[in-house]
């Protein structure tokens, strides 16, 4: 019987066809010369471009990679989801296809678990390589965060996290947000569940040129942050949260 890895990788694609194949040769490198047996998951999130027939072409070269995904588009929480139901590492983390940080930032999150830690996440130190409308979305987002939330984290969106396996697992079975919103959903349950995340300053090399539309964007982010909100109220996460803080 195959021996379970020391750590997964998910990397969530979407229309990803101009840059995944250096993306998955950059993180393959990175990861051989890295001290843990590993396998690397690449999720299609119904991309409508040639991303899911690249990543069967690089899985059919090493059996380490495996790539999975689904017809419809669904968002990047969708795709986590389905990754973190394939993975079998003690450890799970994830990264962006446009590696905004780099790959050895992986190994940051991933040492802050072997200290203790059950949720690592990766904290920008600057938003520099974002233009204009990003930032100003993201400072929006913030203040609508704090305004209707538990969490008091600086930093949710940072697209770099990594989980000791069954925390991991808890926490993105109780998700109900498939979009950009199931970041923040992680905060919420690890804060109320007393979960502790442990925060690793990342430094942004590059980032693609953003999806990010302000006017339909900012509409989006406080549906859902009100849908997060709604389902509080309600006790909707209540056995996700008593799940995650069981021993």
């Amino acid at each position: 019987m195959p021996t379970s890895p020391d750590l997964s990788l998910l990397v969530p694609c979407y229309e990803e066809e101009a840059s995944l194949e250096e993306t998955l040769r950059r993180l393959v490198e990175h990861l051989e010369a890295s001290r843990w047996s590993w396998e690397l998951i690449v999720v299609d999130d119904g991309s409508r471009d040639g991303t899911a027939e690249i990543a069967r072409t690089f899985a059919g070269r090493d059996p380490r990679v495996v790539a999975a995904g689904y017809p419809r588009n669904r968002g990047k929480g969708g795709a986590l989801k389905e990754g973190f139901a394939r993975a079998s590492g003690a450890k799970i983390a994830f990264v962006d296809a446009d590696l905004a940080y780099g790959p050895e930032a992986i190994d940051a999150v991933v040492e802050a678990l072997e200290g203790g830690a059950r949720f690592a996440a990766g904290e920008r130190v600057s938003d520099a390589g974002y233009g204009p409308a990003r930032r100003l979305a993201s400072a929006l987002f913030g203040a609508l965060l704090r305004q209707l939330l538990p969490t008091e984290d600086r930093d949710t969106q940072c697209g770099l996290k990594a989980f000791e396996a069954e925390a991991g697992r808890r926490l993105f079975e109780g998700l109900r947000e498939e979009g950009f919103a199931f970041d923040v959903e992680l905060f919420v349950l690890s804060r109320l569940s007393g979960l502790p995340v442990a925060r690793v300053p990342v430094e942004m090399r590059h980032r693609a040129e953003s999806r990010v539309r302000l006017g339909r964007d900012s509409l989006r982010m406080a549906r859902a942050l009100a849908r997060i909100r709604w389902r509080l109220q309600r006790g909707e996460y209540a056995a996700t949260l008593e799940a995650l803080a069981a021993p």
